[in-house]
């Protein structure tokens, strides 16, 4: 599900800025910046490159388990879903003759998702493959010791980026915790005798 979210992105600026900025080509790619050698991951240049660098559980949709109804009239015990929320990083990996493109592709990017904050599988059905519902946007600014941190963790000098926080993928395996019989009667004796 990561994954299609990342697709959905890709595919969706790609086509934007195809359209936007007149050309061809697919600039925008989802990749790490460096591989694990420390060498770059990304051999062309002036690419718009999408990285998830975090997760994070929607702390507001912790629930507890849930009670179902069966037919019949027993009840099973359902695990709540995982909801989490991606931060995705939008990095522009321009050569430096080329350093005002990559500025302009990123505030081609703001005004993408200015525009589109929310996208559901009602208004962009191409979600529907990937069993997303739905996914919003919302710009995420770390304070700057963070955005140190985060450059340095990703092993990678800084490019200009742009991180969003997008909400939310629902992980539900549906498995049933617990079966519970129907109550068919009840004992009259044990009631009476409390």
């Amino acid at each position: 599900m990561i994954e299609g979210a990342i697709s959905f992105i890709e595919e969706s600026l790609n086509a934007y800025l195809q359209d936007k900025m007149n050309y061809k080509e697919e600039r925008v790619i989802s990749s790490n910046l460096v591989e694990q050698d420390g060498s770059m991951a990304i051999r062309d240049d002036n690419r718009v490159v999408i990285t998830l660098v975090d997760l994070d559980q929607e702390p507001s949709l912790k629930n507890a388990n849930r009670l179902e109804m069966r037919p019949g009239g027993s009840t099973k015990t359902v695990l709540p879903p995982v909801n989490l929320n991606l931060f995705i990083m939008f990095s522009c990996f321009f050569i430096s003759s080329n350093y005002k493109e990559g500025l302009k592709y990123l505030s081609n990017i703001i005004l993408f998702f200015q525009g589109r904050p929310l996208f559901t599988n009602q208004s962009h059905p191409s979600l529907n493959k990937y069993g997303i519902e739905r996914l919003s946007f919302e710009i995420y600014h770390p304070d700057y010791q963070a955005r140190n941190n985060m450059w340095t963790i990703l092993g990678i000098k800084y490019l200009p980026s742009i991180i969003y926080k997008v909400k939310m993928l629902s992980f539900s395996d549906q498995l049933v915790k617990e079966d519970l019989p129907a109550i068919t009667a009840l004992d009259q004796n044990k009631i009476l005798s409390k």
